[in-house]
């Protein structure tokens, strides 16, 4: 299935983490430690939960724009170069100049798996400056009210809340 992209400000922001990920997998036993263990089954590919949804929601024909740090190394070069083939909009990650770019080694057997992690430049994902604070709460209301045009008992429920609030604000006019 094709999506037209379209041209413009993005739709979506995603914050959010973004990994480089080394997995190993059908491994017969996990590794312990002094011992190799050996697989021909590899692969290599950008991760995260910050670049997953975001990749997701552009596949979806959504622009969306990746609010991120990277490190000022290759596999930062590599993850942005990621970023740019999924048609992100990655005017919002920044390059750490300390840290190096966020790496996760995953393994698995067939019952079970484990992960090493250097959280590398993910460390500094997740803020939210104070300027872009009110941008966030204006998203949380219109999404809300988005909900509520689909959702009967969320209408009801929210209907009840600005009841009750008027209620006790009539109280206190009267207290005064």
């Amino acid at each position: 299935m094709t999506v037209k992209r379209r041209a413009g400000a993005p739709e979506v922001i995603v914050a959010g983490s973004v990994y480089w990920d080394l997995i190993f997998f059908n491994l017969n036993e996990p590794p312990t430690l002094g011992e190799e263990v050996r697989t021909d089954r590899f692969t290599m590919t950008p991760g995260g939960g910050g670049y997953i949804t975001a990749v997701g929601l552009a596949r979806l024909g959504v622009r969306t724009a990746l609010r991120t740090y990277v490190g000022h190394d290759q596999l930062g070069q590599l993850l942005l170069d990621a970023m740019r083939r999924e048609h992100l909009n990655v005017s919002g990650v920044k390059r750490h100049p300390t840290l190096g770019s966020a790496i996760s080694v995953a393994f698995s057997t067939t019952g079970d798996r484990g992960f090493l992690t250097y959280k590398g430049s993910a460390v500094e994902t997740g803020e939210l400056p104070p300027e872009r604070l009110h941008s966030w709460r204006k998203l949380q209301r219109e999404l809300r009210a988005i909900a509520m045009r689909h959702d009967i008992l969320l209408r009801k429920e929210e209907g009840r809340k600005w009841r009750l609030r008027a209620r006790e604000g009539r109280a206190r006019a009267r207290h005064r």
